[in-house]
């Protein structure tokens, strides 16, 4: 492979790489093979929790802004929501509300607010992620097929209800689609947000400072924002844990992951 031979030369010191987990494992094993530093920055699938006592309808508003940024395609993107109970209805329904007023086209329409999927490739797995959500019996509150006209555009997507056996649940979608599930306790939107192998971005949004401070120390992963969605600055560092990649990008912990460390001593 034309990657392990730029890995065997001596003039490569170290392997930079942004992509999915799978590649990303490969390229690191090929790596440490030559002793060459990976430096990973892999897929997600970013849990956002939601608990009562927030504004439903700015949380809603700014979410479905997020989530559907770049059709979705964003390795950080909001994608598993896990709702308190009390106001999972109210959230539902607003979070639906906004997604409908997204308009799909062109980029060169002014109207346009959401553009297409970057390949027929992309767009099939995103069909095939509804296809068994639907087998599973998620609810499709809206959206859920592709729009008939040339080009990989696809609706803006949000799955209702959403248990943990499908492959929405379990595969980061890269597309336009949030899937949203309730919960009662804190203990357990924990748990379903730690459940999976990823961990690059989670978001938590809450009125009460005690439990963003918990659940920013409870959360595995890289980056953890509360009552936001901007999740790089060129100051802060950028990484996941878990499968989700090595090392960092940006701030000065991204300088670090490119230095060695060396110890001198004299006598």
């Amino acid at each position: 492979m034309l990657s392990n031979k730029w890995l065997e030369s001596p003039v490569t010191r170290a392997v930079t790489f942004t992509g999915s987990t799978q590649v990303g494992k490969l390229l690191s094993q090929q790596a440490v093979a030559h002793m060459k530093r990976p430096i990973m920055e892999l897929g997600g699938h970013a849990p956002v929790l939601v608990f009562d006592g927030i504004d439903v309808q700015t949380f809603a508003e700014r979410a479905v802004a997020a989530k559907f940024a770049n059709s979705g395609q964003v390795c950080f993107a909001p994608t598993r929501f896990y709702v308190q109970r009390s106001i999972y209805a109210d959230v539902l329904e607003a979070m639906t509300a906004e997604a409908k007023k997204i308009v799909v086209g062109c980029g060169f329409d002014p109207s346009t607010r959401m553009g297409p999927l970057k390949s027929e490739r992309r767009l099939r797995a995103v069909e095939d992620l509804i296809a068994d959500a639907r087998r599973c019996g998620f609810r499709v509150a809206t959206g859920g097929r592709r729009l008939d006209r040339p080009g990989f555009f696809y609706e803006p997507t949000i799955v209702a209800d959403a248990t943990t056996e499908a492959k929405l649940s379990n595969t980061e979608p890269f597309g336009p689609i949030a899937a949203l599930t309730p919960f009662d306790t804190y203990d357990e939107a924990i748990a379903f947000a730690n459940r999976l192998p990823y961990g690059l971005g989670a978001y938590v949004h809450a009125r009460e400072f005690e439990t963003l401070h918990r659940a920013t120390g409870d959360l595995e992963a890289g980056n953890v924002i509360c009552n936001g969605w901007r999740v790089t600055y060129p100051e802060t560092p950028f990484g996941g844990h878990k499968e989700s990649g090595m090392f960092s990008e940006g701030g000065i912990e991204g300088l670090r992951a490119f230095q060695n460390v060396k110890y001198a001593s004299l006598s």
